[in-house]
């Protein structure tokens, strides 16, 4: 009897403390604490002869109704650009901070998008700065456009998604384009080789984009990067599937090759599950 009563005395103690644990867990935000928040969904960065450009994309979350499946460029005000220019990407993100009504969480991020004049100089800065901010992710996907980022992120027509976001996630989602992280930049710059980040291009109608709209965003070739620094040349589309392939990252390919027997086109489809 007294063993059991010692059992019983043992299991209402841990009873006890798993309550008092369970008081100590943190559960989600309030509604207020939400309403404090802008949730930053792409980072852009430039060169400018000011210094470097830094532009925030947060979606407006107010003027998101329920349902409501409108495109997210910031001309229909569902998707916003903040930018402010400093020497330093620390002191910019300061000054963008500044103007929000909201503190930037940066939590929801998953891209980074440079211009070709930042590229030029030197991303290591951006890359180490991503690295050491505990609110960003290692794994945050790195892209680059063939020009001024910034002006060219903000003017695409979004068609296919709500958001360009959504697009450049569906493209590393789906193996779509070249994947490179933050981590395989720093990977790739310890070991002393070259990285490389796919770039991100802007078709117009001539083009094939859809019709009617004024540029459409796309996959394009991609861009080698040694101590940090873009280098020529830039990478065509197919010698991008190529280093798809030395990376282990083509999982579907169109081609088409002569047929021995007349010489004709024969087209093939490969695909790696």
């Amino acid at each position: 009897g007294e063993a059991r009563g010692g059992t019983n005395l043992r299991k209402v103690r841990l009873l006890l403390l798993a309550i008092l644990f369970s008081f100590l867990l943190t559960g989600c935000w309030s509604s207020e604490e939400l309403n404090d928040v802008a949730f930053v969904s792409l980072i852009i960065v430039d060169k400018s002869d000011d210094g470097v450009e830094v532009t925030l994309g947060i979606p407006l979350t107010n003027n998101l109704a329920v349902g409501d499946a409108a495109g997210g460029q910031s001309g229909n005000q569902k998707f916003g650009y903040f930018s402010r220019t400093a020497e330093t990407i620390e002191d910019a993100l300061q000054k963008i901070q500044g103007d929000l009504s909201r503190k930037a969480n940066f939590g929801q991020n998953r891209n980074i998008v440079v211009g070709r004049a930042y590229a030029e100089e030197g991303i290591m800065p951006l890359i180490e700065y991503s690295a050491n901010n505990p609110y960003m992710r290692l794994n945050t996907n790195l892209f680059m456009v063939d020009g001024y980022a910034k002006d060219e992120v903000s003017k695409a027509t979004v068609v296919s998604e709500r958001f360009i976001v959504t697009i450049l996630n569906k493209y590393v989602e789906q193996w779509t384009s070249l994947q490179t992280t933050v981590r395989d930049f720093l990977i790739s710059k310890t070991s002393g080789g070259d990285a490389v980040i796919p770039i991100i291009k802007f078709s117009q109608i001539s083009e094939g984009a859809m019709v009617g709209t004024a540029s459409t965003v796309g996959t394009g070739g991609s861009a080698i990067f040694r101590e940090g620094k873009l280098v020529e040349p830039i990478l065509t589309p197919e010698q991008t599937t190529s280093a798809k392939s030395i990376r282990n990252q083509l999982r579907q390919y169109y081609f088409s090759i002569l047929s021995p027997v007349d010489e004709k086109p024969v087209g093939f489809y490969s695909t790696i599950v």
